[in-house]
């Protein structure tokens, strides 16, 4: 979970999304009625902002803020998905459990708050966490804070949370059971204000015994001395195993089930799995998957396993997420690059993420909180606050000597299509440039564009939310050069419109195999849901998100051109576009 500096102004440093603390006094946003409480805003008839920035088909809720995924999981054919949500403003504070549930990962239902702060160990918020399933029960791990005095002046513990009742099937109540907090203080070189957001348990088996751990975020105090403050630290992952307590035969073994944390078993710290400076300042949402060497995503992470990812959330590193891929062997984790140990997943404004294996599919799936550009002031007015990213499937890759992971939407998605769509083909030749807008007027769609015919530097380039004339409009372009095997994304905001957020262009290389053509880049998807962006460059192996303020309703147009450099011969582009519906019914 992120701390209290997530009431925060968001502006660009460089190309950076970061976010830097503000803690903002606004009016509560009045609830329509007196009902049954839900994640909505306060009651079951609470309405659903309408805004032309509010995105339609990302999960969100009617109205306030929202940030981090949590415990994601599915259950009996469901997916649950929950989050950070403060019901009472949009802006930061007053941390609960929003809970929306699924059957295929696109249409989704709001269902009441899952978790409250209500008891004295989380009574200052119920912070970040995870889900795992054991013997057929789900629990919920999170941070519970029992004080709150400021981001760098909190008391966290880590609790956890069970269904009342397993037969319903939306796991609609959810209570706090006796024992709680089951971790209570932090170790040594870590002060209670410093980790958070337990991960999803997972079952290693060593001598024959299984052993279950779990991984926290946290900062470690860097000159050693006890008690870090938050000045002068160094981001850690924390690893805690569940062992027999004291008075217990050792040979027990362990299961994080209820009764034996009531009774026989507790999650001891084990050690410091990875640490290191990286931008300064805690790391936060720590994940920790593995793939086998066919590429399989595995269930648990695994010292067996060709491939381990440990994954970071990073404030002092430009309010991202990062990932590791290296070699785990239970006590240690080593980064296949150790020089350059460090990929973004999402190299624009996604934060937080959290990942899930899908049994029933056989795959590992991710979220992440897309957080806004503009001032929290604007957000609040408008009241709403933070999107869900569209649920990715994560896959891995040799790319160019470096092990990447690969994201795409989950296949999911292209059940959101209404059935309009529309495709244009462009074709230019040396030093030329042809364009063709769409006849579709829209900014609810999925748009896919490529291009062939590559022989030398050349670029297709898509313009959405563009007024008629395109005095207003943002591109994505995607430039290749064969000539020296380079690719590269473009995104250009200079024109957007709108007034609020950034307005520069950004660039990032797409890493290129050996012995693979760049031409093989010349492709983007991307995810137009009104003021958010998805772009999936090439394979998925660079994704940006960002987010357009543009609100004059006329800026709907859709365009794309091909440019060739002298001497290219021929570039073929094509494109095409299909609207999208909602993710919620009610909307």
């Amino acid at each position: 979970m992120t701390a209290g500096d997530k009431a925060v102004v968001k502006q660009l440093a460089g190309l950076f999304c970061v976010m830097l603390a503000a803690v903002i006094i606004v009016v509560v946003i009045a609830s329509t009625s007196a009902s049954t409480p839900v994640g909505g805003g306060g009651n079951v008839t609470d309405a659903v902002v309408t805004d032309i920035l509010r995105p339609r088909f990302h999960v969100m809720p009617a109205r306030n803020w929202m940030n981090d995924p949590n415990g994601p999981f599915v259950y009996n054919g469901m997916y649950h998905l929950f989050f950070q949500y403060n019901p009472s403003a949009a802006v930061w504070g007053n941390m609960h459990w929003y809970h929306v549930v699924s059957p295929n990962l696109v249409k989704w239902k709001r269902l009441p708050i899952a978790l409250y702060p209500d008891m004295p160990y989380d009574k200052d918020g119920v912070f970040s966490g995870s889900a795992v399933v054991v013997d057929g029960i789900p629990y919920l791990y999170y941070t519970g804070v029992s004080s709150f005095l400021g981001p760098k002046s909190l008391t966290e513990h880590q609790c956890l949370a069970v269904p009342k009742n397993t037969s319903d099937p939306y796991l609609i109540e959810w209570e706090k059971p006796e024992g709680n907090p089951f971790v209570s203080s932090p170790p040594p070189l870590t002060s209670t204000s410093l980790w958070r957001d337990p991960s999803t348990p997972w079952k290693e088996v060593e001598g024959g015994r299984e052993v279950w751990r779990f991984a926290l975020g946290a900062a470690r105090e860097e000159g050693g001395e006890e008690g870090a403050s938050g000045e002068g630290v160094i981001g850690a992952v924390l690893i805690y195993v569940l062992q027999p307590k004291q008075g217990v035969a050792p040979t027990t073994t362990c299961s994080p089930t209820l009764s034996q944390l009531q009774q026989e078993c507790e999650w001891v710290f084990e050690r410091y799995l990875f640490e290191g400076d990286f931008g300064g300042g805690m790391w936060e949402c720590p994940d920790i998957f593995s793939y086998a060497s066919s590429g399989q995503a595995e269930e648990m992470p695994s010292n067996s396993a060709a491939y381990t990812v440990v994954k970071m959330s990073s404030q002092g590193g430009g309010w991202r997420d990062w990932y590791s891929v290296g070699e785990y062997n239970t006590t240690t984790f080593l980064p296949s690059s150790p020089s350059s140990p460090f990929l973004p997943i999402d190299v624009g404004c996604v934060y937080a993420s959290k990942s899930f294996f899908d049994a029933e599919k056989g795959r590992r799936l991710w979220f992440g909180w897309i957080h806004g550009e503009e001032s929290d002031t604007l957000a609040a007015k408008r009241g709403w606050q933070g999107v869900m990213s569209l649920p990715r499937q994560l896959s891995i890759s040799e790319v160019g000597g470096v092990t990447l992971l690969l994201q795409q939407p989950v296949e999911e998605v292209a059940q959101l299509w209404t059935g309009q769509e529309e495709e244009v083909n462009v074709t230019t030749a040396s030093q030329g440039t042809s364009a063709k807008v769409f006849s579709m007027c829209t900014r609810q769609a999925q748009i896919v564009a490529e291009m062939a015919g590559i022989s030398s530097p050349s670029s297709l380039t898509l313009s959405i939310l563009s007024s008629a004339d395109s005095a207003r409009h943002t591109s994505i372009s995607v430039f290749v050069d064969t000539a020296n095997n380079k690719a590269e994304l473009v995104v250009d905001r200079q024109y957007s419109g709108g007034g609020e957020g950034p307005t520069g262009v950004t660039s990032y290389p797409l890493l290129v195999r050996e012995g693979e053509e760049a031409a093989a880049m010349g492709r983007m998807e991307v995810y137009l849901d009104h003021s958010v962006v998805e772009v999936f460059a090439g394979d998925g192996r660079l994704v940006h998100t960002f987010r357009v303020y543009n609100s004059n309703e006329g800026d709907c147009h859709l365009s794309l051109s091909a440019s060739a450099a002298d001497g290219v011969s021929v570039v073929n582009g094509w494109g095409r576009v299909r609207e999208f519906g909602g993710a919620f019914d009610d909307e």
